[in-house]
């Protein structure tokens, strides 16, 4: 049995720009990681980096995109941190990822994000709950920089 995070934030965007921040290589880099190697398409590379002094650490290297509908919706699968890739970055299945957008009006979009295949162990429970802590802050962190730029 496995749980999974589900937050929803509405996102001071039209549809297709809050998509572009998920799928392009020099948005997501503005506001969730330091480097990024994306390729918009199913299969293709889903790979987020944190640490560019030691990119083997803190990656999503490996990581596919499992479902691509253009302004609606992303999936891929997702890696953990250093201090979780014992458990989590061995696993099969991978965590995954998948975001769903849905325009409220023309310059607003209501983002769901799910995060599942959360197995119930003491490890990976502390893994969820730091990973929906750290989805919160990111989102948030996207909505502040679009805020700002307004």
């Amino acid at each position: 049995m496995t749980s999974v995070i589900h937050l929803a934030f509405d996102i001071p965007l039209a549809a297709d720009i809050c998509f572009q921040y998920f799928t392009e290589e020099h948005l997501i880099k503005s506001w969730l990681a330091e480097d990024a190697h994306i390729v918009p398409h199913e299969g293709g590379a889903y790979e987020l980096y944190w640490n560019l002094e030691d990119r083997a650490v803190d990656n999503t290297k490996g990581c596919v995109i499992t479902g691509y509908c253009l302004n609606r919706m992303l999936g891929f699968t997702w890696k953990g941190p250093q201090r979780f890739s014992h458990f989590m970055n061995h696993h099969d299945p991978l965590t995954h990822v998948s975001i769903s957008f849905f325009s409220t009006t023309d310059k607003h979009t209501q983002v769901h994000l799910v995060h599942s295949g959360w197995p119930q162990r003491e490890d990976w429970q502390e893994a969820k709950e730091w990973f929906e802590d750290t989805w919160k802050k990111a989102i948030e962190n996207l909505i502040l920089q679009i805020t700002a730029k307004s």
